[in-house]
């Protein structure tokens, strides 16, 4: 027994010189990432995502800018166990927070990585958002952070702009 072209299971041979019985030529069903079909078939067919250098740029500085927060987020509380910190509850509630919109960002990072359709938006809003943030840190006397901020938001709009989605067919795997 065979699984076909369209599912169905036939009996026997279900190729012809390497064709369908129909002309349609017959492709291995992939399930979890393992061929159906006993054939060999090539390293290069079984690849389930190609990678791209745009989606892997957006990705790790999605990633990079999660463990930035986190370590804010740990310097937060840790002088708030100094006794640094004026009010303990806002230093608590400013950590969670700072460790949510980390939590977020990871996600996106993985959806990238993911080659998923969705981290485009929240990635483009993200960083249209540190946009002013960059620009107002280095009015503020921090050049060299607030150039760090708008250069790491404005290579992640290119790479999020310029990144195929999964359903382009023609996106060169670069």
């Amino acid at each position: 027994m065979y699984l076909t072209l369209w599912g169905a299971v036939s009996s026997g041979s279900p190729t012809v010189n390497g064709r369908a019985r129909r002309g349609v030529p017959v492709r291995p069903l992939v399930i979890l990432g393992r061929v159906s079909d006993p054939s060999p078939v090539p390293d290069a067919a079984r690849a389930v995502r190609p990678v791209h250098r745009a989606r892997t740029v957006a990705a790790v500085l999605c990633g990079l800018e999660a463990v930035a927060l986190v370590a804010f987020a740990g310097f937060y509380v840790y002088e708030l166990a100094l006794g640094l910190g004026t009010d303990p509850a806002r230093v608590v509630m400013s950590a969670v927070l700072i460790v949510l919109a980390a939590a977020g960002l990871a996600v996106l990072a993985r959806g990238w990585l993911r080659w998923t359709r969705w981290p485009r938006t929240p990635t483009v809003v993200w960083h249209l958002l540190l946009v002013p943030v960059g620009w107002s840190v280095a009015q503020a006397g921090r050049p060299g952070l607030g150039a760090a901020v708008l250069a790491v938001a404005l290579v992640a709009l290119g790479a999020a702009y310029v990144a195929p989605r999964p359903d382009d067919t023609d996106a060169d795997p670069v």
